[in-house]
């Protein structure tokens, strides 16, 4: 349950653990009166040590891999269950145990240096072969594999032991399409293959770079300067909304990497960030009651939710009124593509 509270909140100095405050790109109206472009500033706690699919297991990276990289299905944020997204459909045999993939034409990895020209490589059926053998290969960097192939995907322990030199049971039908055999029916499948972890990667960029983090299908496209991050709209994303307008809507996500709870919320009053979550507000209480007045009134300035069921106990996310969109779920799942910053 999700409950809208009139409350509270702090003005306090930016942490200097936030990454650089860059300046927001000009809002524009699109069709439906939905609001394009703009930024907003969201706190991950921890900076992953990278967001390469097939070694993403902790939280943080997951989150943030889930912006950048794209598999053949993706959770949908309101009812986490598994979606079309680079895979436009897919048949399930009667026995359980056979997908058939269609990919979605003209999907394209993020433009980079790695693919020598100004756009990104279109996806083909190879590429779902090359991350599945990548996620699946016999070393010790694919610690994804655990909880993804390993017992579930024919051929998949095989070549994880070295004894197969291909995994039997992912074929390439034609261009656009691909076969997996299961060994058994796992009503769990389609939540694996909605995961970062098997989200397609290029060649190119692991040739180029040594891991495919930087490189992907998602919505954003990773970038990294002087220490801070950023996400960067990826403009070729396949996804639209029912207007037609293309997702993402806004330009650039600016990530800060705070473990401290209270510094957290003084950058979000600060105007550095534009939301916190997972938050208890004992620790915080008094802060948040300095500015109880700016939760309150006819237009306040900020907006706090309460999320009875992410766990034992409440928890609570607070963001600024310009932000619409934004969803936080018991899974704390978050997908930033339909998020609209309000001028």
């Amino acid at each position: 349950m999700r409950t809208y509270l009139n409350l509270l909140t702090i003005t306090a100095i930016l942490s200097t653990t936030a990454c650089d405050q860059a300046p927001t790109p000009v809002a524009r109206t699109g069709a439906g009166g939905v609001v394009l472009g703009g930024s907003i500033g969201v706190n991950l706690v921890e900076r992953p040590t990278s967001i390469d699919p097939r070694t993403v297991v902790a939280p943080n990276a997951a989150h943030l891999a889930g912006q950048v990289h794209l598999g053949l299905l993706r959770l949908d944020p309101t009812t986490l269950m598994p979606v079309p997204a680079i895979a436009e459909s897919f048949e399930v045999s009667d026995s359980a145990t056979t997908y058939l993939f269609t990919l979605r034409s003209g999907v394209r990895f993020h433009a980079d240096a790695c693919f020598g020209e100004a756009k990104g490589r279109t996806i083909t059926a190879e590429d779902v072969v090359y991350s599945f053998n990548r996620l699946c290969a016999p070393d010790s960097a694919a610690t994804a594999f655990a909880t993804t192939f390993k017992g579930r995907v024919k051929g998949a322990d095989e070549y994880r032991a070295g004894t197969a030199t291909s995994i039997s049971g992912i074929t390439v039908v034609d261009e656009h399409t691909v076969r997996i055999d299961l060994l058994r029916p796992d009503q769990a499948f389609a939540l694996v293959l909605a995961s970062p972890a098997t989200a397609l990667v290029p060649r190119e960029a692991v040739e180029k770079y040594g891991d495919a983090g930087k490189v992907g299908a998602g919505s954003f496209r990773l970038q990294e300067s002087d220490g801070s991050m950023m996400l960067i709209r990826h403009p070729d994303h396949y996804a639209k909304d029912a207007f037609g307008n293309a997702l993402p809507y806004l330009d650039t996500v600016r990530l800060a990497f705070i473990e401290d709870k209270r510094q957290e919320l003084e950058a979000f009053f600060a105007g550095t960030l534009d939301i916190v979550t997972n938050m208890d507000t004992e620790p915080v209480k008094a802060l948040l009651e300095e500015h109880m007045a700016d939760f309150s009134g006819e237009a306040p300035k900020y907006v706090m939710t309460r999320n009875d069921d992410a766990s034992a106990d409440a928890v609570y996310t607070v963001y600024r009124k310009g932000v619409k969109g934004f969803i936080e779920n018991f899974m704390r799942y978050r997908d930033y593509s339909a998020v609209q910053r309000m001028p």
